[in-house]
Formats: structure tokens, C-alpha cells, sequence
């Protein structure tokens, strides 16, 4: 019996199945047995097999026609592919994540019951809003107007002010929390920055760290002037948590008989 072949549209008619020679071609019907790629790989042709007796006589799909030993040629394909033996060596990305995730827990834990803690959290929270602020102001990139008519995002302010909301309300926290540590703060004025004269600044252990707002929020006048080094409060945060991190683990350590 003659193998048929696919029409242009590359498949066949279900209802011309019956003419097929079943030592040739098979009807595999539903989902195709293996991936595309595999059975390209292993040589199998297939035939996308449709019907006309859907809905107002649209084609529909009901299956696929394979090589009769479709089977065997996955098979030997399959046992020719080296799987490549899974990796031992630790991922140092996956690692680095999680000593970070653990660090933030334990942070976190830290400053529900201490409030210099509690202040540097703060302070990071703050410093991080302030970084994204400035940094989506200067490459234009607010993730937050979708226009639909478009397709993509919009330009818009919104995404910055949002972000200098919330280092508002982080400051905010750190003045009501501040008082509670011995650390030296308080508020002063740039007057060289028109729209944020007033600085808050806090002397932590490794250094002063200032942070510019459009009012005054709770607290003193800070005794102290800048110490005129740019750039700075967020590796100064950074490493105060460090030290945190780092004395507390030490001390929770077992020690030695």
C-alpha cells in the first residue's frame, strides 16, 4: 500500500487514516509521545493529523502519525545522550544568598529587642530608598505606570517620590528609636540644597552618617557639624550591621572545654 504524505499544510485528514499502511505509519492520537526536538533528534517523522468536523467545519487537532518504530528510535537515541553527572561542588552564588538570608533573619530577631539594632535598620531602609530614588531619576526607569495603549511603561515621578515616601517614614522610625541609644544625632541645615535644607545626623560607631529631607522630623538640634565626606552612609550602615552580626555571633558560640 502506498504511504501517503501530508497535504501543504503538512498534515493529514483523519478521515483519510484508513488508507494508511499500519507497518509504516502509526496513529499516536492525543499529546506527541515524545518532545519535537527529541524526535527530530532520533530521526522519527511525524505528521500532525486534524479533522474537519469541529465548529463551522474549523480543523481541529486529533493527534499525530509517527514512524511504526518511533519507539525504538527514541530508545537508541536516549542511550546515545550523556547525561552530564550531576554537580557536587556547591554553588557559590546560591551560597552567598542564602549566609545573606540568614543574616537578615538574624537581624531582624536582633532588633525587635535592641534599639540600636532596630536604628540601623533603619538607617539601611532609608539609605536604600534614597539610593533607588536617585538611581531611577537619573536612568528614567519608573516601574510603576503600565500603559496599556503602548505596550511598555511610562515615564513617571511617581516611582521616585514613592521611594522618598519611604525614606521619610524609615527616618521617621529611627528618630522615635534613636533616643533610646547613646549614639550622638540630631538635625541641621544645608542650606546649599534648595527643597532639603534639613540633615539628620547620627554618629554610629563607624562613622557619621547624614541624610538630607525636605522638613525637620522629632529630635534635637545635632551638637556636631558634617564631617564633609561624600558618599559614605551606606557603607558606614553596612558596616555597623556587620559588627552586629559579628559580635553576636561570636558570643553565641560554644566555647572550648
Amino acid at each position: 500500500m502506498t504511504r501517503l504524505t501530508s497535504n501543504a499544510y503538512g498534515n493529514l485528514v483523519v478521515d483519510e487514516l484508513k488508507y494508511l499502511d499500519p507497518a509504516v505509519q502509526v496513529y499516536v492520537g492525543g499529546r506527541i509521545p515524545a518532545a519535537h526536538a527529541t524526535l527530530d533528534a532520533a530521526g522519527v517523522h511525524r505528521i500532525e493529523v486534524i479533522s474537519f468536523d469541529g465548529w463551522r467545519g474549523f480543523p481541529a487537532h486529533r493527534g499525530w502519525v509517527l514512524d511504526a518504530d518511533w519507539e525504538e528510535k527514541v530508545a537508541a537515541y536516549r542511550a546515545t545522550v550523556k547525561r552530564a553527572p550531576r554537580s557536587t561542588t556547591p554553588d557559590p552564588a546560591r551560597q552567598a544568598a542564602a549566609r545573606l538570608a540568614a543574616a537578615t533573619r538574624r537581624l531582624n530577631r536582633l532588633a525587635e529587642d535592641d534599639p540600636y539594632v532596630a536604628v540601623l535598620v533603619s538607617l539601611r531602609d532609608a539609605q536604600r530608598a534614597s539610593d533607588s530614588a536617585k538611581h531611577r531619576a537619573a536612568s528614567g526607569t519608573y516601574y510603576d505606570d503600565w500603559d496599556s495603549g503602548r505596550g511598555a511603561y511610562r515615564m513617571s515621578r511617581r516611582a521616585v517620590e514613592n521611594d522618598y515616601r519611604e525614606k521619610e517614614w524609615a527616618l521617621g522610625r529611627a528618630c522615635q528609636l534613636l533616643g533610646q541609644t547613646d549614639l550622638t544625632w540630631g538635625w541641621g541645615r544645608d542650606l546649599d540644597c534648595p527643597g532639603v535644607t534639613w540633615v539628620l545626623y547620627v554618629d554610629l560607631p563607624t562613622g557619621q552618617v547624614s541624610f538630607h529631607c525636605p522638613s525637620r522630623g522629632d529630635g534635637p538640634d545635632y551638637p556636631g557639624e558634617w564631617d564633609g565626606v561624600e558618599g559614605v552612609s551606606a557603607q558606614r550602615i553596612d558596616e555597623a550591621i556587620d559588627q552586629v552580626l559579628a559580635s553576636t555571633q561570636a558570643a553565641s558560640a560554644p566555647v572550648a572545654a
